[in-house]
């Protein structure tokens, strides 16, 4: 990674609460910090077709206040190293819009973990960060 040092300016890292997702928010400042660059954290919220189910009409009307902590946390403890941290949330298919959102943002680079929260979502964010790897042209740092 020396060799890009000036070249990283803008980081993005999906980030769901995970400890997973901690390690790469910590593995994303610490190369901000190198390359004097900043940190987009997201969220990407799925939009399951099945939310009625819970009560809700659609997941737009789920008060999500689990997130709002988790990426409260992960400001506070990201500000305390001095590194700017920009919070995304979005709504639907996290592998596509975390490619979109590091294209259309004019990202340097993806950093990601593998696996998710428990057991399902493993699953799922595996096979996101198959499709993030896959489909994007900006480079991708997996943290294992």
């Amino acid at each position: 990674m020396d060799r890009y040092i000036g070249m990283i300016k803008k980081i993005l890292v999906p980030h769901d609460g995970s400890e997973n997702a901690k390690r790469g928010l910590e593995a994303a400042v610490s190369l901000a910090k190198q390359h004097g660059a900043e940190v987009t954290a997201v969220h990407v919220q799925s939009t399951g077709k099945h939310t009625e189910f819970a009560g809700y009409e659609t997941t737009e009307k789920l008060p999500d206040l689990h997130t709002q902590a988790f990426m409260k946390e992960a400001v506070s403890d990201v500000v305390r190293d001095g590194v700017v941290l920009n919070i995304t949330i979005m709504r639907g298919d996290a592998g596509y819009n975390i490619v979109k959102l590091a294209k259309d943002g004019g990202f340097d680079l993806i950093v990601l973990t593998p696996s998710g929260k428990n057991a399902v979502r493993k699953a799922i964010f595996g096979s996101v960060a198959k499709y993030v790897v896959e489909a994007s042209k900006i480079p991708v740092h997996i943290v294992e």
